[in-house]
């Protein structure tokens, strides 16, 4: 039996033995988790051990970049729970007490795992966790604060942090809701903003925070001469007002692969993704650009206009290096480029790790 830290908080007795599929385990102990947070909006209930099975996870996280898990993130902090067990130094995951039924089952639950857990409740499902220790919510009384307690909870370790793209999308959206009231002046959001970020995600430094407030404001017109986009948000404007396709999508009216590309990424999709996907289908690619903000300090950049001209003459670049490649392969017989060697990594076959392996 565990033995009772000092200075803990003392929740209802539970205690659980709980054996993970690579044979490891770790002792489920509700007193020896922290106290719970008191979150605004929301009433807390009770800490206690849940049957994964028993609740409801609509694998959709509000609060992140495309309201999915970070899978790389959620293997990682598989192999740190499989490793450590139960860390009872940091909040456990939230649930949210309310009715629930599977739109694809028509099982009912009482819990909800929303934005506080995700890549936890991930890792767990892969090691194939039977259990875990939950606080219980109720249901907060506004998505505004469901989403304040899901950036606050997520922003140090061992939870995944927040992207910045993901923190200025929750903050368009408070300001596109008028959390902070109407027609405020940039002035004035700019004091909420900053407020909010230093309160919400206190581990990033203040040039990501005034990067954040920026984008923020790209996203709201009445705060920009320039709506700036996210690669999903570009993605979904394509969707919304083209009938082009997109993520390298075949669009069969036009014969071609669709693909949009944000500006600084033009030569790395062409000779990337456009490239393989030649070679593959022998069928053509289109791309749909976007730009960021013009810079006011840079002449070549200080509009919209020039910026969309710089992103043309990246593409030109790319055509002009290829021009070059075909001339060097009809004039030599080979490409400019080749692989020549290759890293001696073979100990089985005794390698001499010291020694380039040439191809």
């Amino acid at each position: 039996m565990l033995k009772q830290k000092e200075n803990r908080w003392q929740s209802p007795y539970c205690t659980k033995k709980i054996i993970f599929n690579t044979g490891r385990d770790t002792i489920l102990d509700c007193s020896l988790v922290p106290k719970h947070l008191d979150h605004p909006g929301s009433e807390y209930v009770e800490t206690k051990i849940l049957d994964l099975k028993d609740i409801y996870n609509p694998k959709n996280n509000s609060v992140r970049n495309g309201s999915v898990v970070d899978v790389p993130a959620g293997d990682k902090l598989a192999a740190r729970i499989n490793a450590n067990g139960i860390e009872y130094e940091f909040q456990p995951p939230y649930v949210i007490e309310e009715d629930a039924t599977c739109p694809l089952t028509s099982k009912k639950y009482k819990y909800v795992l929303k934005s506080v857990g995700n890549h936890r409740v991930y890792g767990l499902d892969k090691l194939e966790a039977e259990s875990w220790i939950f606080h219980v919510y109720k249901p907060f009384t506004s998505q505004f604060e469901a989403d304040d307690a899901a950036v606050k909870t997520n922003d140090h370790a061992p939870y995944t942090p927040m992207t910045k793209v993901a923190l200025s999308n929750v903050l368009s959206t408070m300001v596109s809701g008028n959390r902070w009231g109407e027609n405020l002046s940039q002035k004035e959001l700019v004091v909420h903003l900053r407020k909010w970020l230093l309160e919400h995600a206190s581990s990033m430094d203040p040039r990501t925070h005034a990067a954040i407030t920026k984008s923020v404001f790209q996203q709201n017109a009445e705060y920009t001469d320039h709506v700036e986009y996210t690669p999903k948000e570009a993605m979904n404007w394509v969707e919304s007002y083209t009938d082009r396709n997109h993520s390298g999508t075949y669009d069969s009216k036009r014969g071609v692969y669709g693909y949009v590309t944000g500006e600084g990424y033009e030569r790395e999709k062409c000779l990337t993704f456009a490239l393989k996907k030649f070679g593959e289908t022998g069928k053509p690619y289109e791309f749909v650009g976007h730009v960021k903000s013009p810079v006011l300090s840079n002449k070549v950049r200080s509009s919209t206009a020039l910026k969309r001209k710089q992103q043309k003459d990246e593409f030109e670049l790319v055509y002009s290096d290829l021009d070059k490649l075909f001339e060097f392969k009809q004039k030599h017989g080979v490409y400019p480029f080749k692989l020549v060697s290759q890293i001696a990594q073979d100990r089985l076959n005794e390698e001499n790790m010291e020694e380039e392996v040439l191809v």
